[in-house]
């Protein structure tokens, strides 16, 4: 699947008294009615160790729209993958909540990060189209529970608070890459025999 990104440079911001934390969006023209989608995943990288996953929305709707992005902690990425297996599942939004960083008091109370009500996005003309593109490691999706394999891979998208219905993404080999102390072992790094660590060696020595 060939992906492309059309749409206006031009950036606005909108001033709103709506919550960052619970935003409902009144506005028609926040409304994803008649959005399209073309979805696709795939394995990519030099070593096939990162796993994509692109989203292409067209507006084809007659009206124009907005696309928001979202800047409130926490910021995740407005694609949301879902790699099942046999019986087992990995979703990328646990993954990433999982990850974000979270701040303490003296106490030991949480601190709440201050968000600005302001909403940020651009224009989005009918026919115009925008790509989201998810990339994470394939090891990091496979973790300690997901053997090599075959997976099916679908994914949703957060549009204006709004999210989609689940998109079939094709299905992808995943296969745990190898640990970097292997092909150093394999090739002599740390003895080297490498042409291209000599001068590295020679200053070592």
């Amino acid at each position: 699947m060939r992906l492309r990104r059309r749409t206006s440079p031009s950036l606005f911001a909108m001033l709103t008294g709506i919550a960052c934390h619970h935003v409902t969006y009144r506005d028609p023209s926040m409304k994803i009615d008649g959005f399209r989608y073309s979805v696709g995943s795939a394995v990519v990288g030099p070593a096939l160790d990162t796993l994509r996953v692109a989203v292409v929305v067209v507006n084809g709707s007659s009206q124009q729209r907005f696309l928001s992005f979202p800047h409130c902690p926490p910021v995740l990425n407005p694609v949301k993958a879902i790699v099942r297996g046999e019986s087992k599942e990995w979703n990328s939004e646990t993954s990433e909540i999982h990850k974000q960083s979270q701040y303490f008091d003296s106490t030991g109370k949480p601190i709440l990060q201050v968000c600005d009500l302001v909403l940020i996005g651009m224009t989005f003309p009918p026919e115009g189209s925008y790509t989201y593109v998810l990339k994470v490691p394939v090891r990091e999706v496979l973790g300690d529970s997901l053997p090599t394999g075959r997976y099916r891979v679908t994914a949703q998208l957060r549009l204006n608070g709004y999210l989609t219905r689940r998109l079939a993404a094709g299905d992808v080999d995943l296969t745990a890459p190898r640990h970097i102390t292997n092909v150093a072992a394999d090739k002599h790094l740390f003895g080297c025999d490498f042409a291209a660590m000599v001068v590295l060696c020679l200053q070592l020595n």
